[in-house]
């Protein structure tokens, strides 16, 4: 990973130009890191095969609840997630596994970028 970042220098322009990537992305391909542009802290994805740069909001917060509380078996869930203060996307699923495997790769993919670091743009 060291030496394309030593190929090719990440601008502003390049996170803007960058596309959002997918929850199941996070999971299979390789984060660089994260970074802080226009006040988001986003995630930063090289797609290897594809030789291109995406990008996805690191996660503020998390929870995961059913849609029905009072009969959360035959509820659909909701992952609610805060990407920062103002920003918070819910994705709806048929079942808690499903739920409970989205919150995972979300969480697994902002521990790598973590543990990868912060980079300056």
């Amino acid at each position: 990973m060291d030496v394309i970042l030593k190929k090719s220098k990440i601008t502003g322009a390049v996170i803007t130009q960058s596309m959002l990537c997918k929850i199941d992305d996070l999971v299979d391909s390789k984060i660089i890191g994260w970074c802080i542009f226009k006040t988001v802290k986003f995630i930063i994805i090289y797609f290897e095969s594809q030789n291109i740069i995406k990008k996805f909001p690191l996660l503020y917060t998390l929870r995961i609840y059913p849609k029905d509380e009072e009969n959360p078996e035959s509820s659909k869930w909701i992952v609610s997630v805060n990407y920062s203060y103002q920003t918070r996307v819910d994705y709806l699923f048929d079942n808690e596994d499903q739920a409970k495997q989205t919150e995972t790769k979300i969480n697994e993919g902002k521990k790598i970028a973590v543990q990868k670091g912060q980079f300056y743009i």
